[in-house]
């Protein structure tokens, strides 16, 4: 009785480590195909051999339209901004594009918030199926203390979240591609309009070394980077805080960095927004002309 019970736990844990492999591998092989969603956008960013890469959150992703500076600077242009993430997303981006297709130029857009959002380390686990296949993804997830031992973790695990972008890849195939480039149609409502304002949230070590790790990898590169902050409807880092030090690291290493956080064109004209943060589609039109103007 004792030996078969043996057994039995023996062939329970074997099919268990079987069913994970195979369900990995399996995961694996197909993952890098997904071009919808999320995972769609990180893949399509990661195989682009665009000479202008564009890095930053969903205000990059919304604000800059590749067909408009690619017709402007006469280069090719992807946006590779992601909703939600910053500087630890950026400079994994960045480094393996550099070891694949390097671009020449990077515009790197920075939110007023880049360097307090306590959010970021808890955000990591969507990179999680890029662990073993990319150092740099590797590196910013361990971030995160309880991704410290990941490789002891299961195979499937690491593509539990990516469900919902597979079944999208496979229904949504002819999704026209904009270069990156995720227009917003809606328009914010002065009247009810609740504006969000910076207090004196502890800024985040980490981040400003991954921002120096960033201008470190263009140095070294040779790619001509340029730092900016987009428009805003209202400025929520009322007192510049943020955005002095962003300057601040900029002007150290003589790099261009660009303050449109209250460019008079667009500041505070509701059809140019979606909301505080965001621009529309006529707002990025405006934006990308005059930031391509002073890239050219």
């Amino acid at each position: 009785m004792m030996y078969s019970n043996i057994k039995n736990i023996i062939l329970f844990f074997s099919l268990i480590v079987f069913v994970d492999f195979a369900g990995g591998y399996f995961l694996k092989k197909h993952f890098f195909n997904i071009s919808s969603g999320t995972y769609g956008r990180i893949n399509e960013g990661l195989k682009s051999d665009s000479k202008v890469l564009i890095l930053g959150s969903s205000r990059a992703m919304h604000h800059y339209d590749p067909n408009i500076l690619s017709k402007n600077l006469n280069i090719s242009c992807y946006n590779s901004g992601l909703g939600g993430h910053g500087l630890f997303y950026e400079y994994a981006v960045l480094n393996e594009r550099i070891k694949n297709n390097s671009p020449d130029i990077v515009i790197l857009d920075l939110s007023p918030n880049i360097l307090i959002d306590n959010r970021s380390y808890s955000k990591l686990n969507l990179f999680l199926p890029y662990y073993n296949k990319y150092q740099s993804f590797k590196e910013i997830i361990k971030l995160d203390p309880k991704f410290s031992n990941l490789e002891l973790i299961s195979n499937l695990y690491i593509y539990n979240s990516t469900g919902y972008d597979f079944i999208k890849n496979y229904l949504q195939k002819s999704i026209k591609n904009n270069n990156g480039y995720i227009p917003l149609q809606d328009q914010v409502n002065p009247n009810d309009f609740i504006p969000f304002f910076l207090q004196s949230e502890k800024i985040d070590k980490t981040k400003i070394d991954y921002l120096n790790k960033i201008i470190s990898l263009c140095k070294k590169n040779n790619i001509k980077l340029i730092g900016v902050v987009s428009p805003t409807f209202i400025k929520f880092d009322r007192n510049n805080r943020i955005i002095n030090k962003l300057d601040s690291i900029f002007k150290n290493h003589n790099i261009d960095f660009y303050n449109y956080s209250d460019f008079p064109k667009l500041y505070k004209k509701p059809i140019y927004f979606r909301d505080q943060l965001h621009m529309n589609r006529l707002g990025a039109e405006e934006f990308s002309k005059d930031i391509s103007n002073k890239i050219n």
